[in-house]
């Protein structure tokens, strides 16, 4: 199968998905003292609470311990006990407490460097955990198979639930694109490839482009049937699905006065509707099902869908476009400028923890922050993996620790 057109479709998602970071008309209203964010100060590096029993405050957050971003490059999933990375092709576990990445393979004779190991997926992509097992996509863009392999916890017993591209083919698709695997339901598009006359009067001008066929969604425990193709409607959003929290978060581009904004939604699988749930604001945050949280002219804000208000939780001093990230425990603040590499934890009464330091550990932001365990915030960066302990945030001297791997 020839793959030509491939990089044009992904040109096309990027650009949707860059599309809807535009600044949405909300009414604000102000929690407590309304302070001018402009006259706040930035904090400093190693700026804490003063104490290490900072946990406080109610989180809208489950305990589940997820907290990724869509666009987080890292694939990972937390089990009951650790996490489990997908890296180059093999399964890697972090048991909670543990500073050392292992395969995911409990078997004597192997050595975690060949296709027979528990640990291996082949052309492995993305990874969740639902229900008791691990599951994996394997075979993205691959020509012979796109499959979802379900396994056990330890990595052993991998079972193909379904191969996708098998399912394309029937619909007369050439290979399929993976958006995301969570919540149990794997999301995907089936494209064909096409051929295109250029028509411009060169040697050359026909070439292989892709089309959409069509976008689909799977139950990856296979319980619900056959992959279903979503729903296309005017306005509603056609792709970028995710998790956030309690939800499965979408978003659309609504034209308007000669340009767009973005909307979020949340997508219900079981009647495949959506509920609208507010315009997006002008960097990413947490959206559950009752409101959204993000980081705007310098503080944190809630959006409540109900009613419609904005509220100001907190200012920040942070001027800039800041991104948040919401932990059942925290809330962490980052921007993707290469002006501020620190991340900045709040707890849920809205107080700064601790401002620490990632200097020298990426300069991709988004892709630092991966996730995290009870105890620990997970780093990946320069130099492999990281973590900052829970209970070393609150006096300024929270260090980064490394995590070894196999």
């Amino acid at each position: 199968m020839k793959k030509h057109g491939l990089w044009i479709v992904l040109l096309v998602l990027v650009l949707l998905a860059t599309g809807c970071q535009t600044t949405p008309s909300i009414k604000e209203t102000v929690h407590g003292e309304n302070t001018n964010p402009q006259e706040n100060t930035k904090p400093q590096e190693n700026a804490a609470i003063g104490t290490s029993d900072w946990i406080r405050g109610e989180s809208p957050v489950p305990n589940r311990r997820i907290g990724l971003d869509r666009n987080s490059p890292v694939n990972i999933a937390n089990g009951e006990n650790g996490v489990y990375i997908m890296k180059n092709d093999y399964v890697y576990y972090l048991d909670d407490g543990m500073d050392i990445l292992i395969p995911l393979c409990g078997r004597p004779d192997c050595t975690h460097q060949s296709s027979d190991c528990n640990a291996y997926v082949r052309d492995g992509g993305f990874i969740t955990f639902y229900d008791g097992y691990l599951y994996a996509f394997s075979g993205d863009f691959s020509e012979d198979s796109c499959k979802i392999v379900r396994m056990d916890p330890d990595g052993s017993n991998h079972v193909s639930v379904i191969d996708l591209l098998e399912f394309a083919h029937g619909l007369g698709g050439d290979y399929i694109q993976c958006w995301f695997m969570t919540e149990g339901y794997c999301f995907f598009g089936v494209v064909e490839m096409v051929e295109i006359d250029d028509g411009d009067g060169s040697d050359i001008t026909q070439h292989l482009q892709g089309e959409n066929i069509g976008n689909f969604y799977y139950k990856i425990d296979g319980s619900a049937g056959e992959p279903k193709k979503k729903t296309v409607q005017k306005e509603l959003p056609r792709g970028q699905i995710y998790s956030c929290g309690n939800t499965i978060l979408a978003f659309s581009n609504v034209p308007q006065n000669g340009g767009e904004y973005g909307r979020y939604w949340e997508w219900h699988p079981e009647t495949d509707t959506y509920t609208y749930l507010m315009d997006m604001p002008p960097s990413s945050g947490y959206f559950d099902d009752t409101a959204g949280y993000y980081h705007k002219d310098g503080a944190i804000c809630r959006y409540t869908y109900s009613t419609g208000q904005e509220e100001i939780m907190t200012q920040t001093g942070l001027s800039g476009k800041y991104h948040l990230r919401a932990f059942p425990d925290s809330i962490v603040l980052f921007t993707s400028s290469e002006e501020d590499f620190t991340l900045y934890f709040y707890n849920w009464e809205y107080e700064l923890v601790e401002a620490v330091s990632v200097d020298g550990y990426g300069k991709h932001m988004e892709a630092i922050l991966i996730g995290e365990t009870a105890d620990r915030f997970l780093l990946s960066g320069k130099g492999g993996y990281h973590y900052i302990t829970k209970s070393e945030l609150g006096l300024g001297t929270a260090k980064i620790h490394p995590i070894e791997q196999w």
